[in-house]
C-alpha cells in the first residue's frame, strides 16, 4: 500500500522484469523472495509517494522497509518488524538515520478506552500499580486439521503466537506498567505437524502455539502473561488487569468499547465494579459518532492508527 493514492500505484497491477507483481500472482509465489522483495520495490523511486505501507510476508517486512526509509519514505510496518533481534536495531538504525516517520501496526493502542485506562492508571485512579495480569488467546490454529502454511516456519513467519498474537499484549502492558526487566518463560507447540492442503504429506510446524512467562516490571512490579492460537472458542480475546493498592482495572477486547473499574471506597454498601462505556468523552471517539455506547470497531482503530501517523508526519511528533 502506498500513500498518496493514485491510479497507477494502488490497484493496478503491475510487472518488473516480466514478472507479474499483483497480489494473486505474488501470494502464489510467495516462496520466491527475491522475486516478491522486487515486485515491493517498484514504486519506491516515485517523487509522489509519501508512505509506505508494509504489509507483506512476515520476512521481508525489514528489508522492505529499509529500502523504503533509505528512498526517503515514511513507513508504517505491520508487525512483527523483524524475525530476529538483530534486523529490529538495523531497521530502527534505518529509520534514525532517514528522519522519515515511523510506526508499527500496534492498532490496539488506538483504541480510545485504552488510552482513558492508561490516563486512570498514569494518574493514580486505582492507587500504585502492583501487577498485572494479561492474556491474548485466538483458536485460529486449535484444529489439529488446518492446513500447514508458512506460518508454521521460523523462517518466514519467525515467531508463532508471541509474533502473531503475543506482540500486542507487550505493547498494551509496557504503555500500562512500563518496561519489562526480566522474563521467566515457557513455550509449547500443541500441533507438532500439519498437513499440506491436497496431499498426504505432513510439515513440521517450527513455532509456538502457546507461550507463558512471568514478568518483573523495571518498576519492581510483577506480571502474568499468556498467549495462545490454540484457544477453542476465543476469536481475539485480548484481556487484561492492573492491580493497584486502591482498586483495580481491568479490559476484554470482546468487550472492546467497555473497561471495568474497582475503587476502594469508605462505602461497603456501593461495593463493586463499575462499567465506563466509551463515548466521546474519550476522544477521539467522537469523531466517529456523537452517542457514546454506539461502539467503535476494529477497522476504525486502523483509522484512529493512520490519522495518528498522518499527525506524527505533519507535525514532527511521535505517531
Amino acid at each position: 500500500m502506498v500513500w498518496p493514492p493514485s491510479s497507477g500505484m494502488i490497484a493496478r497491477p503491475w510487472s518488473r522484469g516480466g514478472r507479474d507483481c499483483s497480489y494473486p500472482h505474488a501470494v502464489r509465489g510467495m516462496g520466491d523472495r527475491q522475486g516478491l522483495v522486487s515486485c515491493a520495490m517498484q514504486p519506491l523511486g516515485a517523487g509522489s509517494l509519501a508512505i509506505v505501507c508494509v504489509t507483506t510476508l512476515n520476512k521481508m517486512h525489514t528489508e522492505i522497509a529499509i529500502a523504503a526509509l533509505e528512498a526517503g519514505k515514511h513507513v508504517r510496518c505491520e508487525k512483527p518488524m523483524a524475525l530476529t533481534l538483530d534486523e529490529a536495531r538495523q531497521l530502527q538504525a534505518a529509520a534514525r538515520r532517514s528522519g522519515c516517520r515511523t510506526i508499527v501496526g500496534y492498532n490496539d493502542l488506538a483504541n480510545p478506552i485504552y488510552q482513558h485506562a492508561k490516563k486512570l492508571v498514569h494518574e493514580g485512579a486505582i492507587g500504585r500499580p502492583v501487577h498485572f495480569r494479561g492474556f491474548v488467546h485466538e483458536d485460529y490454529q486449535a484444529d489439529p486439521e488446518t492446513a500447514w502454511t508458512w506460518r508454521a516456519i521460523r523462517a518466514d513467519a519467525g515467531l508463532g503466537a508471541l509474533g502473531d498474537l503475543g506482540c500486542h499484549l507487550v505493547s498494551l502492558m509496557q504503555g500500562l506498567m512500563g518496561p519489562v526487566a526480566t522474563v521467566v518463560a515457557d513455550t509449547d507447540t500443541v500441533h507438532k505437524t500439519r498437513a499440506v492442503e491436497g496431499s498426504a504429506e505432513r510439515r513440521p510446524v517450527e513455532n509456538e502455539d502457546i507461550a507463558s512467562a512471568l514478568i518483573r516490571f523495571e518498576s519492581g512490579r510483577t506480571g502474568l502473561f499468556s498467549t495462545s492460537r490454540s484457544a477453542w472458542g476465543r476469536k481475539s480475546r485480548i484481556g487484561w488487569e492492573v492491580h493497584g493498592t486502591a482498586g483495580m482495572i481491568c479490559f476484554e477486547q470482546e468487550r472492546m468499547n467497555e473497561l471495568q473499574i474497582y475503587q476502594n471506597t469508605a462505602d461497603k454498601a456501593m461495593d463493586g465494579f463499575r462499567t465506563i462505556l466509551a463515548g466521546p468523552a474519550h476522544p477521539p471517539y467522537g469523531s466517529f459518532c456523537p452517542a457514546p455506547g454506539h461502539q467503535l470497531g476494529f477497522n476504525d482503530l486502523k483509522t484512529i492508527e493512520a490519522w495518528n501517523f498522518l499527525k506524527a508526519i505533519a507535525g514532527g511528533g511521535h505517531a
